[in-house]
Parts: structure tokens; C-alpha cells; sequence
């Protein structure tokens, strides 16, 4: 299978930006489209509707950048929502959230030894490593609460 490069364009609507995502979001072109995401100028527009839909293709790597292209947005206050998800990839952005969660705290330090003797390591250490938190913590079009 060849590899199609990945593309963002943007158009700006009546009230924001729409930004639509298509071809192949890997590793073969996460650094282009990082540099095209940090030349963005999200502005103050009051929404934000990222298409996925014509993405053919996401591994890890590419679902970091759109969960960073997300934030850009709706850290500046914009509406931003997911529209035309593939289920796939849907379920690959959950759960990399999941995991990213929101910006996390600089990590306690422990020694392997003192893990195990268990004397250092607080209980919600383990627990976040079983019980990681609830999946899902963007918006997509399917929203119950979204109109359109």
C-alpha cells in the first residue's frame, strides 16, 4: 500500500475555522504537519470543527497531532469539535487521551527497590497504572449536545 502524505487546509466560517485533515496521519508525516500546526494562528474564533473525515490512515504518532491541533484550539477558547471521525480513529484519539490526560504533574521519583520493598510508591501510583482514567474527554459532531 502506498502512503499518502498527509494534508490540513483551513477555511474560516462565518464565526471560526474550520480545519479539515486528510490522507495518511503517521510517522512519515509528523514533521511537517507539526511545523504546519505550530505556524497556526488560532486567534479568538468561537469555534473550531476539525473534519476528519477524509483521513485514510492514523497510527500513534498522527493521533498526537490532532489531539495537539485540538488543544491549540479550544486552549484559546474556541468551540472545537471532531466532525466525521472513521470509528478507527476515534477510538485510537480516547485512547491516547486517556492516557495524556490533562497536563499532568511533574511525577514522584521512586527506586525500583523501594517500589518493590513497597515502602515509597503511594497507592494511587499503582492505581493509575491499572485504572487509567475514563476514556473520552473531547467533542465530536455526534455529541448529543451539539445542533446540526
Amino acid at each position: 500500500m502506498t502512503a499518502v502524505s498527509a494534508w490540513m487546509t483551513t477555511s474560516h466560517t462565518g464565526d471560526g475555522m474550520e480545519i479539515k485533515l486528510s490522507g495518511d496521519w503517521t510517522i512519515d508525516s509528523a514533521g511537517r504537519i507539526d511545523g504546519e500546526i505550530a505556524a497556526l494562528n488560532p486567534g479568538t474564533g468561537s469555534t473550531c470543527v476539525i473534519d476528519a473525515g477524509q483521513i485514510a490512515r492514523m497510527d500513534t504518532a498522527g493521533a498526537w497531532l490532532a489531539e495537539k491541533l485540538y488543544r491549540r484550539y479550544a486552549e484559546n477558547g474556541a468551540d472545537t469539535i471532531f466532525r466525521n471521525l472513521q470509528p478507527k480513529h476515534d477510538i485510537l484519539l480516547k485512547r491516547l487521551q486517556a492516557l495524556a490526560g490533562d497536563p499532568a504533574p511533574e511525577p514522584e521519583r521512586f527506586s525500583a527497590l523501594s517500589i518493590i520493598a513497597g515502602r515509597s510508591a503511594p497507592k494511587s501510583y499503582f492505581a493509575g497504572i491499572l485504572c487509567p482514567r475514563q476514556l473520552g474527554r473531547y467533542r465530536t459532531a455526534d455529541d448529543p449536545d451539539i445542533a446540526g
